[in-house]
């Protein structure tokens, strides 16, 4: 079976297959191994991670307000540009989740012979 039957039979388009195909061969195998500089494919995520807590002030509304501050310095802007970061928050542990360990394995489940099972370990006696 080759590959163009797998596609398919997966429910792909015949057409779309071939041009895939040769928009694959036309390609010149030497330029796939340079590294490709397109900024466009070189999206830069910076997460600001904090943790939950109400008696802080809104940490996305300071960062986003002073965003541009970053693009005053053309190499912090090259570094971390001002759409790329963001603020993430993740919940405080509680005395819960210190005291209890999720690494703890699980009891495992008493799974009961059935009665074929049990005859043939413990048959009844002749009488």
């Amino acid at each position: 079976v080759t590959f163009t039957n797998y596609l398919l039979e997966r429910g792909y388009d015949s057409k779309f297959i071939n041009d895939a195909f040769k928009r694959a061969e036309s390609l010149d195998r030497q330029s796939l191994y340079q590294v490709n500089h397109n900024k466009s494919t070189r999206k830069i995520f910076l997460p600001l991670v904090t943790e939950t807590n109400p008696a802080l002030p809104d940490m996305t509304k300071i960062i986003n307000k002073h965003k541009h501050i970053l693009a005053l310095d053309p190499t912090l802007e090259k570094v971390i540009p001002a759409d790329s970061l963001f603020v993430s928050h993740r919940s405080a542990k509680t005395i819960a989740d210190l005291l209890i360990s999720s690494k703890r394995p699980q009891a495992s489940a008493v799974v009961e012979p059935s009665a074929e099972h049990n005859d043939s370990i413990n048959p009844e006696p002749d009488s």
